[in-house]
């Protein structure tokens, strides 16, 4: 068996300020967004030519609801996976699957005088994937 963990931080604030130039000027919009954090841990197990795997992380959003926009609505994400492995000697193959929840991302901004706001509908992302080897 074993457990392995993650910590990191991403500079997302380095996107904050964006530059729109259209003649005769430049626009330069500050969107507030700010570094982000992320943690996750794994669980899995090993058993001859045999494993599998399942792991959480989340990921904290770099814009408060405040400060959201609509044309980049990015919030925080929760994501769980897990996957299974077999090793032959000719043939291996591996199985995967996770969710991702990429929150709510609550919206209420006015823009030439007009309002939006919002939320939007459970945001789940889904995926599976395999691969398979097979050595000649």
């Amino acid at each position: 068996y074993y457990v392995a963990t993650n910590l990191g931080w991403q500079d997302w604030s380095k996107f904050s300020e964006n530059k729109l130039e259209v003649t005769p000027g430049v626009t330069v919009m500050d969107r507030d967004w700010k570094d982000t954090w992320r943690t996750g841990i794994a669980f899995g197990h090993m058993s001859g030519t045999r494993g599998w795997s399942f792991g959480l992380s989340y990921d904290s959003s770099p814009v408060t609801d405040k400060n959201r926009t609509i044309d980049l609505p990015m919030d925080e994400q929760i994501q769980a996976g897990a996957s299974y492995f077999m090793e032959g000697k000719k043939f291996s193959y591996a199985l995967g699957a996770s969710v991702m929840y990429a929150g709510d991302a609550k919206v209420d901004q006015t823009a030439q005088g007009v309002r939006f706001k919002g939320e939007f509908d459970t945001n789940l992302v889904f995926s599976l994937g395999g691969t398979v080897r097979y050595t000649f």
